[in-house]
């Protein structure tokens, strides 16, 4: 009888701990669908107009996506977790970013609450979440918005990245891998960015070099600051992005390492130069999200 007894102990305990297990764990599915009518002045040198239902082959406030993303806590303080996140043109139905199935994002990471977090895939580049730190619009989509991201890139393929957190301060470095065979700098990305976050002040900071396939590099810096008006209303958001002397490529991430923000703004950048280019937009965006726990 006593034996009965503790085998049905050990099954109970073994039955808690799975279900505690399965609480901490959860995956998400997540979307969101913006698209835009919109109306554009003085699109191209000429001076003609164009109405369209994407700005840029986009969404007016942020691109269309769906994706998954899970987290998994390993206990001790260590968790897991991935991310798919796919992008779409709601005008077309046609995947985004250069045809890629998960063209935002695709990584998995694994981090400690006290030691930070490392990731591996493809990954947002250090500058565009700096920026996205201090832009208003969280780098929206709009061509005329966050042009420093066209300098670095949004993403890259082959990214390890390392992020850190102490006190008010976040550090994150990044590796893009080339993937040449015998040219370890072809086609790479190194990057380094600092944030430091407090109830008045957002302050970012990125510095990056970037190869091409013939090895030819970018130094990019990139600074900004973002302030609530009632905290400091003389220090509105600002970002500046400068390149480096010694680069000998020009200040655009290669097409070579699949950045859509460059793929998509080559145009956009011509037709926003013009200087009396206006635009009007009625847009729907419309985020959701479903987790299970």
């Amino acid at each position: 009888m006593k034996k009965h007894v503790g085998r049905l102990v050990l099954l109970i305990g073994v039955a808690a701990v799975a279900e505690t297990a399965a609480a901490q764990s959860s995956v998400t599915l997540f979307g969101a669908l913006d698209i835009a009518l919109s109306y554009q002045t003085h699109v191209n040198p000429s001076g003609k107009s164009q109405m369209g239902l994407q700005q840029g082959n986009e969404g007016f406030l942020t691109g269309s996506r769906f994706g998954l993303k899970g987290n998994e806590n390993l206990g001790g303080g260590w968790k897991a977790g991935f991310m798919l996140e796919n992008g779409f043109l709601a005008n077309n139905g046609k995947l985004d970013q250069q045809g890629q199935l998960f063209g935002r994002q695709a990584f998995v990471k694994l981090g400690h609450e006290r030691y930070g977090e490392i990731a591996l895939g493809r990954q947002y580049t250090t500058g565009n979440t700096m920026l996205y730190y201090v832009d208003p619009l969280g780098v929206g989509a709009a061509p005329t918005n966050s042009w420093q991201v066209y300098l670095v890139g949004q993403r890259y393929d082959n990214a390890f990245s390392y992020t850190g957190v102490l006190g008010p301060w976040q550090l994150i470095a990044e590796y893009a891998a080339g993937g040449i065979a015998g040219d370890h700098s072809a086609r790479s990305s190194a990057s380094f960015g600092l944030r430091y976050k407090s109830d008045k002040l957002t302050a970012v900071g990125s510095m990056q070099q970037t190869h091409d396939s013939q090895s030819r590099r970018a130094r990019i810096v990139l600074g900004g600051w973002r302030s609530p008006s009632s905290a400091l209303p003389y220090l509105p958001t600002t970002s500046i992005a400068i390149v480096m002397p010694g680069s000998t490529l020009p200040p655009v991430a290669p097409t070579s390492l699949r950045s859509p923000a460059w793929h998509r703004a080559r145009p956009a950048r011509r037709s926003a130069s013009t200087r009396y280019s206006t635009s009007a937009a009625a847009t729907n965006f419309s985020p959701w999200a479903l987790t299970t726990a």
